[in-house]
């Protein structure tokens, strides 16, 4: 969205050829700009040094170097084209008549207005609709109006501004909507379910007020991202957090869940900024990076522990015996403690450790499973500190050729494996059944199946029934037919 145009930046005036039918204002248009000319050009026209097609329904292009403050788009307009205001650094208020509809990116990159004036009736801004105009404060709707919905990059990069001072009951906000509103304060977002992806990266306020209410379910990927806010509070039925969403929140120091939480996504809290935060028990599904780059992260559970999870040792475990991910990256070499059981991919990819050691009386007997970048990991015997070889191998037999009583081993039949050629359904679900939903899931269309087996089976044998009944009644025909003739 963010594109800096502007190729021709002390271009003074443009000349519309006559074979010119379209243009983008963005790559001609600068503060320099004084006038495009038009020369026998049946497609568009000059009125006052503003080009509009020739039939006068769209502002096609406003020369950013015009002089004047303020500008009102005649009544005979009913679309503005986008990047039509783009760089005009000395219009700060633009009147807009009752005739005329929204358009994606209508004002985008206008960086000196500072109040537009909207006639039209509406109940929704386009995407891009006010994006970049850096100096944009006020915003002013018919009284009657009520906007309920902004679209995609709708305030994006709207510097100056602080709040939405229209007529609004906020449904749905698209994604990057208010990225870079670094001004931003107060927004009223109480009927909204989601907080949409990018939605406030890089706001630079410690405190945005937003009005958030209990029909907050989900929080999209980067909504938050590298913005200064110092606290939030987890409405009460907010169930997921998405990847990135308050990543490199640095100053983010306070951070409490509720206790419907059930989802985090990968790095969401990546070098954010508080040590210490309390797990509530209905957190069941935190990924391996998903407190990356914190590595003096106290975590804390209910009076008689998580269900799930737990710490023990600077790892952070599940109660399976599994390493979800190591707490503490302040030193050179990690050696897994006897409780760590399995580690995924993942695990230990984050940890920034140069080296993780395991034990070879641990490796041999009492590690599981391990799927990870074998460069990163050595064995340490008892007769030697020092890491004597990395494992390259993880079914090396030499490995576990050694006397001792070992974990049994399974060998899974192929024919567990789902083909390519495996045929599924899926079904979206939007409401909070989802989390309740997801364990069962496998197990409702196996029954599917089986239904449909069934049917497959008792349709087979009713027509082999009818097949055999019209053969019968074929061959006493036959033989009436006979008697007949004799």
């Amino acid at each position: 969205m963010e594109n800096n145009f502007c190729i021709f930046q002390y271009l003074e005036k443009a000349i519309v050829s006559p074979s010119v039918s379209q243009f983008s204002a963005a790559y001609f248009n600068n503060p320099n700009m004084k006038e495009f000319v038009v020369t026998g050009n049946q497609n568009f026209i000059s009125i006052d040094k503003v080009i509009y097609t020739s039939n006068n329904e769209t502002l096609y292009a406003y020369p950013a170097g015009l002089e004047a403050n303020e500008f009102t788009v005649p009544d005979f307009v009913k679309t503005i084209n986008p990047y039509s205001f783009s760089y005009c650094d000395k219009l700060e208020k633009i009147i807009v008549s009752s005739n005329i509809l929204l358009s994606n990116g209508m004002f985008i990159y206008c960086t000196s207005v500072k109040s537009i004036e909207l006639k039209a009736p509406l109940n929704f801004f386009p995407e891009g609709c006010f994006a970049f105009c850096s100096n944009l404060t006020s915003i002013v709707i018919p009284e009657t109006s009520v906007v309920t919905q902004l679209f995609s990059h709708c305030f994006h990069g709207c510097f100056s501004l602080q709040n939405l001072n229209f007529n609004n009951k906020i449904e749905l906000v698209d994604f990057s909507c208010f990225e870079k509103c670094i001004s931003l304060i107060d927004i009223d977002l109480s009927q909204l379910t989601e907080i949409s992806e990018s939605c406030f990266r890089f706001c630079s306020q410690e405190r945005i007020n937003l009005h958030l209410s209990d029909k907050l379910r989900s929080i999209s990927k980067n909504a938050f991202e590298n913005s200064k806010i110092v606290e939030f509070i987890c409405p009460r039925n907010l169930m997921y957090i998405g990847d990135y969403a308050f990543s490199y929140c640095i100053e983010l120091k306070i951070f409490k869940f509720n206790d419907k939480i059930a989802q985090i996504g990968n790095k969401t809290f990546n070098y954010a900024g508080f040590d210490e935060i309390f797990i509530p028990d209905s957190l069941r599904i935190i990924q391996p990076t998903s407190f990356c780059n914190q590595h003096y992260i106290q975590f804390t559970f209910s009076e008689g522990g998580h269900p799930k999870f737990y710490v023990e040792n600077d790892c952070f475990m599940n109660k399976a015996g599994e390493l979800v991910f190591i707490i503490r990256g302040d030193k050179v070499v990690f050696e897994l403690p006897p409780n760590v059981k399995i580690f995924g991919t993942g695990s230990i990819n984050e940890s920034n450790y140069n080296r993780i050691v395991v034990k070879s009386d641990i490796s041999d007997s009492h590690l599981l499973y391990s799927e990870e970048d074998k460069s990163k990991l050595c064995v340490k015997s008892f007769s030697n500190n020092s890491c004597n070889f990395n494992i390259s191998d993880v079914n090396n037999i030499e490995r576990y050729a050694k006397e001792g009583e070992y974990e049994p081993t399974y060998k899974l039949s192929n024919n567990l494996y789902i083909k390519d050629s495996f045929i599924h359904i899926s079904e979206y679900i939007t409401d909070s059944s989802y989390y309740e939903y997801l364990p069962q899931k496998s197990f409702i269309f196996n029954e599917n199946s089986r239904l449909n087996s069934i049917l497959e089976v008792i349709l087979s044998v009713f027509v082999s029934f009818l097949l055999i009944i019209i053969m019968i009644l074929a061959i006493i025909a036959l033989k009436e037919s006979r008697k007949s003739a004799h």
